[in-house]
């Protein structure tokens, strides 16, 4: 028995070895049968392949090399063509060509080849660009195929029944549509019969969707997609959806229905289910012109959606679509602020209506809840005719102003508090796509309220803190009527009643205008803060600019007012401004201890500078504060520590401002009757210099009672007509010009005997000491002076045309008075002689004829200087 047990094991080695051997033996065989079949038949299956290849292609083809495989793919052959490139039809020199591809193996039954059955059963296609184009006419670059004429015999044909694609970058661009699909294929099979007319095709496999886009929207960017599907074709033009589902960034959705190749159209019936997409992934796959409403925000919970779409898609018809959508126990949180929308309810729904075009299309959100931190945003929106597009929604909101700014992203406001309590609705329509026109808001019904409570916030790039607004405003249609509207912005405050005209317009429409009726009043307006435009430790720059979108017709009550150093209490008055033009009327305040009233314009319709005029009546102003609170009006000759005493004035003034409001001097003209009472010059640069000209030592403080004159200020000199100066300490007469930069030319009469009278004058002769003096008239010597130079440096010279005119005046007015005479004496006047008394005149001449005798007494050496 052991030995009949050894001699069977004995046995099965034997037989394993020798069927190990003759299977190797086989193999071997096999494999150098194929190997040599392979090298005897290559070049016919090229010829086949070759000869097939240019009877049925219009296009070239390039090929690096075409082999024969037996062994590789066993128990199928296959062709392979190594390096192809495939020209597409009409193909542009800059273009890629419809395919290029490391390797494309065509495979066949071996059996079949034994027998010379050239049918390709399988397709395999690596490391490949497929290009396929349509050209702004819509044709395509793949059409390559020849038309057969008749019948053609071939030793070569297709019975495919599988196709295999691995990294395959696949481009599909319809420029006529503007459209464009990218995707990279990772491993794709489509299996089926598709030699029939009718078949099951299945398809599998995982992509990536580089980009999808459609006239310039983009729906897909970079994202992971997965395909599986199971379809009943019938006779190559309709396809059956028995199972259908496509994965999108790990959302699935499942497609049903049928779509049908018609001869002129697509024919969809069709039904797409998504079923618990997660929030998280569908804010990143939304269309990107969406993505920046969502930027930044996580989402949780999920979506339900259901879209049917039904009928004919061509170059002329759309098909029916519907959807509808329901978020349940949403959540969209920021990553930056934390700001969370908590328990957010939403049902849509959306359909493109009986004409299945965007006229006939309507986007509704039946009902909105959600909750933000601890308030509530609620209401209910819908949109019809997206061609012209007409809205209606209610928006309520009680919410912390501060969440309400973070939600809306409102960059130009970084921080805020308080409470808004708002109930808004709107009805209305575009006639134009995407935009309103003002016709359109007049159409328009707007309703509801916005109240405000505690309300600060900061403006960015303003240093201005906006603290406690409280307010309630009204909308009516296009206007807001504001029962009241208070606050702070820095130091100032105001409290404002009126009507916001055209509200609506001005805030959605460039070139709307907004119109103020209102009443104003505060306890302080402080225009050093509030027209701050920018601020360093040396300065304060301002920028004036009226905007020719806003009007406005205010009465303000201001209680006191700063603007630079100018200050001001009990402001009244009435202003407005339209089309750029800004009026002040019946404006009043008591400023520097005096009365101000006034009216003016500022015109800035030219954006380089302003126009302003104004007339004032001034009563008792203290000049040194004018001076003071003026900025010594851009000039340092004589300043707020030079001057003293108290104005009344009426004056005309006009002039040019840059929006800087930087004056333009050459501009300025000024009209100004005025009179100073109580006045005081000190340390006045030229009267000093005058003292010294003179020898009088009591010139650096002089006080006077009443000074008046008609100032005149045109080209940038300030025109000053004769006038007289009684002061503590010379009477004088004064006239001539001072420039904006300080040169003067200035004509002053002094009596010789207010000189001679001074404590400190010098025992000389007058003529020696002074030079060209004259008797002016009333028995009385003056000296005629004229000043020129600067300021600074002031000139002093004796006034030969001064004195020459004088001397014609005096001359002129003896002759006069010489005829009056003759006409009294010799005229038939009955009047005695005796009983005339001599007159001013009669002396003026009698001193005049006495000087003339006594000319001999001193000589008088005119200076022949011209003016």
């Amino acid at each position: 028995m052991e030995q009949t047990g050894l001699s069977k094991k004995q046995s099965t080695l034997k037989f394993l070895k020798i069927a190990g051997i003759s299977g190797g033996l086989f193999i071997t065989g096999l494999f150098l049968i194929l190997s040599l079949t392979a090298l005897i038949f290559q070049n016919k299956i090229k010829e086949v392949f070759v000869e097939t290849i240019n009877q049925n292609l219009n296009t070239e083809v390039a090929v690096d090399n075409i082999s024969l495989d037996l062994i590789r793919r066993f128990p199928l052959a296959s062709v392979t063509f190594s390096g192809i490139s495939i020209t597409g039809h009409d193909q542009l020199p800059e273009e890629d060509p419809l395919l290029r591809a490391d390797r494309v193996y065509f495979k066949f039954s071996l059996w079949n080849f034994l027998f010379r059955n050239y049918t390709i059963r399988e397709v395999e296609i690596n490391k490949a660009k497929v290009f396929l184009r349509l050209d702004p006419k819509g044709n395509p670059n793949y059409e390559i195929w020849k038309e057969k004429k008749e019948e053609q015999v071939s030793e070569f044909a297709f019975d495919l029944k599988k196709v295999l694609l691995t990294n395959v970058h696949f481009i599909f661009h319809d420029q006529k549509q503007n459209s464009l699909i990218d995707l990279d294929l990772g491993k794709v099979s489509m299996s089926g019969n598709f030699r029939n007319d009718s078949y099951h095709l299945s398809a599998k496999g995982n992509l990536t969707g580089n980009l999808v886009a459609i006239d310039s929207a983009v729906f897909i960017r970079q994202r992971p997609l997965d395909l599986d599907m199971a379809l009943q074709v019938n006779e190559n033009r309709e396809f059956i959806f028995k199972k259908g589902l496509l994965e999108i960034n790990q959302n699935a959705f499942e497609v049903q229905g049928t779509i049908v190749n018609l001869p002129e159209a697509l024919q969809f019936e069709t039904h797409i289910l998504g079923k618990q997409l997660q929030l998280a992934q569908l804010l990143n796959d939304l269309p990107e012109s969406l993505l920046p409403y969502v930027k930044g925000y996580r989402g949780k919970g999920t979506l339900q959606l259901d879209v049917n779409v039904n009928g004919l898609l061509n170059s002329e018809e759309n098909p029916n679509i519907k959807a509808s959508f329901n978020i349940s126990k949403g959540e969209l949180t920021h990553r930056g602020s934390g700001l969370s929308l908590k328990q957010i309810q939403l049902d849509g729904l959306f359909d493109n209506g009986h004409k299945n075009n965007l006229s006939s299309s309507m986007l509704s959100l039946k009902e909105f809840y959600t909750t933000i931190n601890k308030g509530v945003l609620r209401g209910h929106f819908s949109l019809t005719d997206f061609t012209k597009p007409r809205l209606d929604f209610n928006m309520f909101a009680d919410a912390d102003a501060g969440d309400l700014v973070k939600l809306f992203r409102v960059d130009t406001i970084p921080n805020a508090s308080g409470r808004i309590h708002m109930d808004l609705n709107f009805k209305g329509g575009m006639s134009e796509k995407n935009r309103f026109t003002g016709q359109d808001f007049v159409s328009a019904r707007a309703s509801g309220t916005l109240n405000y409570e505690d309300l600060s916030f900061e403006i960015k790039g303003n240093p201005i803190a906006f603290r406690e607004f409280n307010g309630a405003l009204l909308f009516s249609n296009n206007d807001l009527v504001v029962e009241n509207f208070s606050g702070h912005a820095g130091s100032s405050d105001f409290e404002l009643k009126g009507y916001f005209r055209n509200v609506l317009p001005f805030l959605f429409l460039e070139n709307e205008k907004i119109n103020i009726v209102a009443s104003l009043y505060s306890n302080n307006l402080n225009f050093n803060e509030l027209l701050k435009y920018s601020v360093s430790e040396a300065d304060t720059t301002y920028q004036l600019k009226f905007s020719e979108r806003v009007g406005f017709n205010l009465e303000a009550n201001v209680v006191h007012l700063t603007f630079q150093k100018f200050e001001a209490t009990h402001v009244m008055g009435q202003a407005s401004l339209q089309n750029k033009r800004f009026l002040a009327q019946d404006l009043s305040f008591r400023s520097m201890d005096g009365q101000v009233r006034a009216s003016g314009f500022i015109d800035g319709v030219r954006n380089d500078f302003f126009t302003i005029g104004i007339h004032a009546s001034i009563q008792e102003v203290d000049i040194n504060k004018l001076f003071y609170q003026m900025g010594n009006f851009g000039q340092a000759s004589i300043t707020d520590e030079n001057i003293f005493g108290k104005m009344t004035a009426d004056l005309d003034f006009g002039g040019r401002w840059t929006p800087e409001l930087a004056v333009d001097w050459n501009s300025i003209e000024t009209t100004a009757d005025m009179r100073v009472d109580q006045g005081a010059l000190i340390n006045f640069e030229p009267l000093i210099a005058l003292s010294r000209f003179l020898r009088v030592d009591d010139l650096d403080k002089v006080t006077f009672s009443t000074l008046e004159n008609k100032i005149r200020i045109k080209d940038n000199k300030i025109i000053i007509p004769d006038m007289e100066i009684n002061s503590s300490a010379l009477d004088l007469k004064l006239s001539g010009e001072h420039t904006f930069e300080n040169k003067i030319d200035y004509r002053i009469h002094i009596l010789l005997s207010e000189i001679l009278s001074r404590k400190n004058r010098q025992r000389r002769n007058p003529q020696e000491q002074y030079g060209d003096i004259i008797d002016d008239g009333l028995g009385r010597t003056t000296l005629f002076l004229r000043v020129t130079g600067t300021t600074e440096n002031p000139e002093f010279r004796y006034d030969s045309q001064g004195v020459r005119e004088k001397m014609r005046d005096n001359l002129r007015n003896e002759g006069q008075n010489l005829r009056d005479a003759f006409r009294r004496e010799f005229g038939g006047n009955e009047t005695p002689t005796e009983n005339i008394v001599p007159d001013e005149n009669q002396n003026q001449r009698q001193g005049l004829f006495r000087r003339r005798k006594e000319k001999t007494k001193f000589e008088i050496g005119w200076d022949e200087d011209g003016p």
